[in-house]
């Protein structure tokens, strides 16, 4: 099995340390996902890919494409999670 207790440990660990440093933007919605709510994602995507079950039958690059369709006015970590879940 691909996955580890403290890979998984250290992944929890970064996602949640990602939302709590997260500082909230009162600003308008630019458009663009906010450099946090990318990471965010990027590291959740990351995670999903490398440890999927049928990696060998899915188109990643495509996947993502639609998934951060989603999220274009993200702007924290709770924002992304409808892309995570598209991924999922």
């Amino acid at each position: 099995m691909k996955h580890s207790l403290p890979r998984l440990f250290y992944f929890a660990l970064s996602l949640i340390s990602a939302a709590i440093i997260a500082e909230p933007n009162p600003s308008m919605p630019t458009g663009q996902p906010s450099p946090v709510a990318s990471a965010y994602f990027e590291q959740a995507f990351t995670f999903i890919k490398d440890n999927a079950y049928f990696h060998k039958h899915l188109d990643f690059a495509k996947i993502k494409q639609q998934a951060l369709t989603k999220m274009v006015h993200a702007q924290s970590p709770a924002d992304t999670h409808e892309a995570i879940r598209f991924v999922l």
